[in-house]
């Protein structure tokens, strides 16, 4: 068998190795002191690879200097974001189960805060809260609405089911069969729009004027 490496006294990064804490099927768990303070357990190979290099301070620090760049750390936008990632991320957080447990993913963008906010952009009224269309969908930028608590209420995992010329589908299928995004449609349907003509009416797009200069032969 190979000699069990010692790492006692060892840096990785912002982590110094003290001893071995435990062995398990998947290799060997060190103690480590983090120069913030706080102790961690981690297994050899990650500290040996690179892939753990602090006890997790490391990674608030720079969320912190992140939001300190872009003034929003204090705001319910990001308060926003940062509760869908505990849900759909943390095993530890009390709706885990009914979200990342049950297969809810965050779409690869939405892990930048300022690409989450460029797309839902400010609240619209201080109670609205994050809420999904399709109940069973991803968070993602079709996928997802500012909605008022009776909203969110309304929208259970069954999700609203509507008919147009005898097709059956739920809104958010056929909002993406019309390329319609959420927001729109429920501005559509605040400015007294049908729910029929909030779908189907086609987004008009801002036209850009190129001019070309005429070539003649010479």
């Amino acid at each position: 068998m190979p000699k069990r490496q010692d790492l006692t006294g060892k840096r990785f990064g912002r982590l110094v190795a003290t001893g071995v804490s435990h062995r398990t099927h998947n290799g060997i768990y060190w103690n480590c002191q983090c120069d913030c303070g706080n102790t961690h357990k981690v297994i050899v190979n990650h500290l040996n690879d690179g892939h753990v290099n602090s006890c997790g301070c490391l990674n608030r620090d720079v969320a912190v200097k992140t939001m300190t760049k872009h003034g929003m750390y204090q705001t319910p936008e990001y308060r926003a974001w940062i509760g869908m990632k505990g849900r759909c991320e943390n095993p530890n957080n009390t709706a885990f189960k009914n979200y990342g447990g049950r297969g809810i993913k965050i779409c690869d963008r939405w892990h930048s805060f300022e690409a989450f906010f460029a797309d839902m952009g400010t609240k619209p009224f201080p109670k609205a809260s994050l809420e999904r269309i399709d109940r069973n969908g991803n968070y993602t930028p079709e996928n997802c609405k500012w909605a008022s608590s009776n909203e969110q209420n309304n929208n259970t995992r069954r999700n609203v089911r509507i008919t147009f010329d005898g097709v059956t589908q739920t809104l958010f299928q056929w909002l993406r069969a019309y390329n319609v995004k959420p927001q729109t449609y429920y501005e559509r349907l605040k400015s007294g729009w049908t729910r029929e003509d909030a779908i189907k009416k086609p987004v008009r797009k801002m036209r850009r004027h190129h001019h070309h200069q005429d070539s003649t032969d010479s």
